[in-house]
């Protein structure tokens, strides 16, 4: 074991002189500690858990963005909430698409609390993630319920 205190520089294994050895040995260490009581079961997800937390993490993102568009577009024209739903308007289809935006925020809200209750009944996920999806669910569906409240939801082209 090499130390060199007045030069500044320091030998590859300048971590063993500490007290308790290496690090990285350390690290591994604790590492089969924590799984060495365990079943290979019995914390295993299920099968095909990590594609239904891609996809339920894929509808958050997206009804986070989409009401995020919806609210833009509201605060930019505030008079469309007095007006309703002018989807079937005859207008260029980027306007028209964006007119159908509170119907895909209240789609993909109902799609992430159906794939939020299946996770929680099926332990897709670990505790500290559902919360932060619960509370986004919880958001979109009040966000809809306002967008529905001012007749804003509706389909037609």
């Amino acid at each position: 074991m090499v130390r060199s205190l007045g030069s500044g520089r320091c030998s590859p294994s300048w971590w063993s002189w500490r007290p308790g050895g290496s690090w990285p040995g350390r690290v591994e260490t604790l590492r089969r500690r924590r799984g060495a009581g365990r079943s290979s079961t019995v914390g295993a997800p299920p099968p095909g858990g990590r594609t239904w937390r891609r996809l339920t993490t894929t509808v958050a993102a997206a009804g986070a963005l989409a009401a995020l568009v919806t609210v833009a577009v509201i605060r930019a024209m505030p008079g469309l909430v007095d007006v309703g739903f002018l989807g079937w308007q005859e207008v260029p289809l980027p306007v028209r698409l964006a007119f159908h935006l509170p119907l895909a925020v209240t789609l993909l809200a109902v799609g992430l609390a159906v794939l939020l209750a299946a996770g929680a009944l099926r332990h897709w996920w670990t505790a500290r993630i559902r919360p932060r999806d619960a509370a986004l669910a919880f958001a979109l569906t009040t966000l809809a319920a306002q967008l529905a409240s001012w007749h804003l939801i509706a389909w037609g082209f």
